[in-house]
């Protein structure tokens, strides 16, 4: 704290330094270190839950010649979570997306947003655990679109396969008592307490989903029925009671 007050009262320039905490505290040095920076007018105090991500989003889109419309950074928002660098990237592509000016709405961020079909993905993996086959149907429609390419299929069978691992992690910390793990951690608390309710609800068995995967992967290499009819079946497989 003594050294941080001391490099406070003469920082350099080109340094940005950020403290991360609940609090400063009240001993003696943090006062010294509190001081110094207010005296040489460096301190800025954020806390999360005063952020406007949506907001952000908005400022990048105008900077950029372009006018977001509230929605459209909703949607941004709840696709990204609480990662600004993220927001501020799919921004960005928006912006170019649309030629760098006029209006950004939902459609466009459909449209253009690389995180729509993982969201999608999501969508269907939930639906999968929680045996809701009438969902599951309908995120598949949204994602083959009425048929794509083997490619396509190829990955999203991979993306819930992937998708499908990170809930078997969270199971497992679930189970354990233990913290969130990997990518659940910074997950949205609205998804992860959606996730961790299906899972307690509908445990995932590790064994009957590898072989599911692997029997959808295997027909998908031999090609004998078409990719979508392969993919769908998987999913009438893996929600079935």
């Amino acid at each position: 704290m003594n050294a941080l007050a001391e490099y406070i009262a003469n920082p350099s320039p080109s340094a940005v330094f950020v403290m991360r905490g609940a609090k400063l505290g009240n001993t003696k040095a943090a006062r010294a270190l509190r001081k110094a920076a207010k005296d040489a007018r460096v301190l800025r105090s954020f806390q999360s839950k005063n952020q406007r991500p949506d907001q952000l989003a908005i400022e990048r889109a105008r900077a950029g010649g372009c006018t977001l419309e509230t929605s459209a950074a909703r949607r941004l928002v709840e696709l990204t979570g609480k990662n600004t660098a993220r927001l501020r990237m799919e921004v960005d592509k928006l912006v170019c997306a649309v030629g760098g000016e006029g209006a950004i709405g939902v459609q466009a961020v459909e449209e253009a947003c690389s995180l729509v079909a993982e969201a999608v993905v999501w969508e269907l993996t939930d639906a999968i655990v929680a045996r809701d086959s009438q969902r599951a149907l309908a995120a598949c429609e949204r994602l083959l679109g009425g048929g794509n390419t083997s490619r396509s299929t190829h990955q999203l069978l991979s993306m819930v396969a992937w998708q499908m691992r990170e809930l078997l992690a969270l199971q497992e910390a679930i189970r354990s008592g233990a913290p969130p793990p990997g990518r659940w951690s910074r997950t949205p608390s609205s998804k992860l307490r959606a996730a961790t309710g299906t899972l307690r609800r509908r445990p995932i068995d590790p064994a009957r989903v590898t072989r599911q995967l692997a029997r959808a992967n295997h027909a998908l290499n031999r090609a004998r029925a078409s990719d979508q009819f392969v993919f769908e079946g998987l999913v009438l497989e893996m929600t079935r009671a």
